[in-house]
């Protein structure tokens, strides 16, 4: 579900120019629907490998895919978010203990915040 959530295609796109500026593909490991659309909105060139994943029971069942020298990215969402998962929420720890020697980013989705307005001289930011 992660493909619904806000910013999805700014960090996919990232990830991709990552990956073309290392001249490596994704493997990306996760569900068939997320597979699909990224693969639908890749620009051509864009390499991935694909692994399909279900088991969220089990969320490190597929950590005989990651070897010492790949860079992970894990792609969570915070309670309340369209692609939270209860099994993920401690991941990001469970994958620092695990795979202490490779680099791991941990992406959270877009979150709203509601626009605020910037000091202006003269407003008063401590009360007495």
């Amino acid at each position: 579900m992660a493909e619904r959530e806000e910013g999805f295609s700014v960090w996919l796109s990232k990830i991709i120019k990552l990956s073309q500026e290392v001249s490596l593909p994704v493997l990306h490991i996760g569900h068939p629907f997320t597979q699909r659309f990224i693969k639908e909105t890749s620009p051509e060139g864009a390499k991935f490998n694909f692994v399909e994943f279900f088991d969220w029971s089990q969320p490190l069942s597929w950590c005989n895919n990651i070897k010492q020298d790949d860079m992970l990215f894990l792609v969570s969402a915070h309670e309340g978010y369209i692609s939270h998962h209860s099994a993920l929420d401690n991941l990001p720890t469970r994958l620092e203990k695990r795979f202490k020697d490779v680099s791991r980013i941990v992406i959270y989705p877009k979150q709203n915040v509601q626009k605020f307005s910037p000091f202006k001289r003269g407003d008063k930011i401590f009360m007495p």
